[in-house]
């Protein structure tokens, strides 16, 4: 039984950045930012990674994190959901490795800014609350309240509970980071799902909130891991 697996998904292709896993970032491959958070886990049991790519699967390896299958392509397309890569995971792992999951600690790469001690004080409430899933979620920068539509080419306010005359007085809004997931891996097979209402959460800071998605984000990351 692994207690707890790191599981890393990792895409070769991407449309923002060409291929994003692998751009440099701070002196190293974005990927290996969230290779490294893993290994210092005192918690994490065993690191897999989940990967399409022979160039992500082999720089893996040269880290000495185990890719133990070339993900197939009927989960490495642009429509492929997390909740495929995962339990085609599990049910590999049982099948071929013969061991059982009992949860997993699924980390995004393009969140590479994680503090050391992130992934642990994550699992540690977990197992205070008796979680069945937790997720890391992070305060919107930009007020939900302050955001717009567009329609028939006028601009439409997002609808509110309540007005609110000063922007210091907005209730507090947060969004699901990407940066950790975990959660037990009989509740993910029977509810196929990675939230639901039960679902508990860690707050982190906003800059681990970052995920990587175009040249901006990038940039801005890389800013922030300068140290300046």
């Amino acid at each position: 039984m692994i207690k707890y697996l790191a599981l890393i998904p990792a895409r070769g292709g991407s449309k923002g950045i060409t291929k994003k896993n692998l751009i440099h970032l701070a002196g190293k491959p974005l990927i290996q930012h969230t290779f490294d958070s893993a290994l210092q886990s005192k918690f994490i049991d065993a690191i897999h990674l989940s990967s399409d790519s022979e160039e992500i699967i082999d720089l893996a390896k040269s880290l000495n994190i185990s890719a133990p299958y070339k993900r197939p392509d009927k989960i490495s397309s642009d429509t492929t959901s997390a909740i495929d890569v995962i339990l085609y995971h599990i049910d590999w792992a049982k099948e071929n490795l013969g061991e059982e999951i009992e949860s997993i600690v699924y980390l995004q790469p393009t969140s590479p800014i994680r503090s050391i001690d992130l992934i642990d004080n994550s699992i540690k409430e977990y197992e205070r609350l008796q979680s069945k899933s937790l997720v890391a979620i992070c305060e919107c920068s930009q007020h939900p309240y302050e955001t717009v539509m567009l329609c028939n080419n006028k601009i439409k306010s997002i609808p509110q509970d309540q007005v609110y005359k000063r922007r210091q007085d907005y209730p507090p809004f947060y969004f699901i980071s990407g940066a950790l997931y975990i959660f037990n891996c009989a509740f993910i097979k029977e509810h196929k799902k990675l939230i639901d209402d039960n679902t508990n959460y860690i707050i982190t800071t906003k800059e681990e909130g970052i995920d990587i998605d175009d040249i901006f984000d990038l940039k801005f990351a890389e800013f922030l891991l300068s140290g300046n």
